[in-house]
């Protein structure tokens, strides 16, 4: 029973990451067309931006690295302080 609760529970957060997600790429693509600009040539750009080449994917963890550590650390702080 226990298993199924859990198992309830994993598969509701992925579908609401992924439908976040996707509310998210079209209220972005809604404000990039409102802008007068191509949603698809953006998204595009962004990606080739982040992922391009070796070095513009080093930058890109370079940069996502310390902001996934700051999250996971902060909670973690906060209730070994017990300031919640």
């Amino acid at each position: 029973m226990k298993s199924k609760i859990a198992d309830f529970f994993k598969r509701s957060q992925i579908l609401v990451s992924a439908a976040s997600l996707v509310l998210a790429l079209l209220i972005c693509g809604i404000v990039i067309i409102i802008c007068g600009y191509s949603p698809m040539e953006a998204y595009g750009a962004m990606l080739k931006g982040a992922f391009g080449s070796k070095y513009y994917f080093s930058q890109t963890l370079g940069t996502m690295i310390p902001l996934a550590k700051t999250r996971t650390v902060s909670p973690s702080t906060v209730v070994s302080m017990k300031r919640w």
